[in-house]
């Protein structure tokens, strides 16, 4: 998914580096009885060449069919979980002992560049609907007379699920292994539970028209922002303000210290701005005044449509009330009493 850390892409962009190779089909071919082994993963599936060249024993309808099923598969069941890299020319097997496949010989692919035209061109009518963003890379190895590797990058989609054309599978990668979705999982991918998140953006700047920040005619101005950083819409929502402070003694609440706004609408990846607020700092207790003990604390409570309600609690320091600041404050679960 867009602007989520990926295992998958981080190894297909190690390939391509090659940091400390002399080209990508030396890093993979480092790859190959590795100490520790490079094992199959979720994000990570080799595959020999035996069956994509010529033989007595394979025409070219058979091979053209097993490499169709081996990449609609791959494609449906990476694209279905978390996004992986599909490397076509190397061997794997389970070492004895182990129950995870191993890169452990070299089957290359005849002829890399037509091998990926071949990929490419089957791309659109492999899986239903078409994954986009996936990537494929030919690596010759100089030294084996242009035979070599190619490397598909297939990236989770925002689509899924995809089934794959071959045998018409729902497919999901679990470990090193592609197996069928189970029903209660594709029911959700299909319908897929959507929320808004939102977190609380805080900048607070003191200001005074007396002798000092924390003396007579002191307050803080706060300026508040709800961000919503989920795929679906905030709807409907109503935020109410606790302010009080925290003591040793425990919380005691200000007076006048409970504001409440409506919020129409905050979109995904939109920012709403609540009404700025001012507190009057000589209104804190007397311990956090005199005594610079304690703290400062806003509790807000967010009531929005098609959400469990929720809370921000923001803490600010004595010092903080004397300089500006920037706060950023996820959401609580909010407990309620019935």
């Amino acid at each position: 998914m867009p602007n989520r850390p990926s295992a998958a892409q981080n190894f297909f962009n190690e390939i391509k580096a090659h940091e400390g190779f002399e080209d990508p089909a030396s890093f993979l071919k480092s790859l190959v009885n590795s100490r520790p082994p490079t094992e199959e993963t979720e994000y990570r599936e080799f595959k020999g060449a035996n069956d994509l060249t010529p033989g007595p024993n394979s025409p070219t309808e058979l091979r053209e069919g097993r490499i169709n099923e081996f990449f609609c598969e791959a494609l449906s069941g990476f694209a279905n979980t978390s996004g992986g890299v599909f490397v076509w020319g190397i061997d794997a097997r389970k070492p004895q002992g182990s129950l995870i496949e191993q890169a452990c010989g070299f089957n290359l692919v005849q002829n890399p560049e037509v091998f990926k035209a071949r990929l490419k061109q089957f791309l659109l009518n492999a899986v239903d609907p078409p994954v986009p963003g996936v990537e494929i890379e030919a690596f010759p190895d100089s030294t084996q007379g242009g035979k070599g590797f190619v490397v598909c990058y297939i990236p989770e989609s925002e689509y899924k699920p995809h089934r794959a054309n071959i045998g018409k599978r729902w497919v999901m990668r679990v470990g090193d292994n592609f197996v069928d979705i189970p029903p209660a999982v594709l029911r959700s991918l299909f319908f897929p539970n959507r929320n808004a998140y939102a977190v609380l953006k805080i900048k607070s700047t003191p200001q005074e028209y007396g002798l000092g920040v924390l003396r007579r005619g002191s307050f803080l101005r706060l300026n508040l922002q709800l961000f919503n950083k989920g795929p679906a819409t905030l709807q409907n929502g109503i935020v109410t303000v606790a302010i009080g402070t925290l003591q040793p003694s425990g919380w005691h609440p200000m007076q006048s210290g409970h504001h409440r706004c409506a919020l129409l609408l905050i979109h995904p990846g939109h920012t709403e701005d609540l009404p700025m607020m001012e507190i009057d700092l000589n209104s804190c207790s007397q311990l956090m005044i005199e005594a610079r003990q304690g703290k400062l604390v806003l509790i807000f409570h967010v009531f929005a449509y098609d959400l469990p309600p929720f809370k921000f609690k923001v803490e600010i320091e004595e010092e903080e009330t004397r300089g500006e600041s920037n706060k950023v404050v996820l959401p609580q679960p909010l407990e309620m009493e019935f």
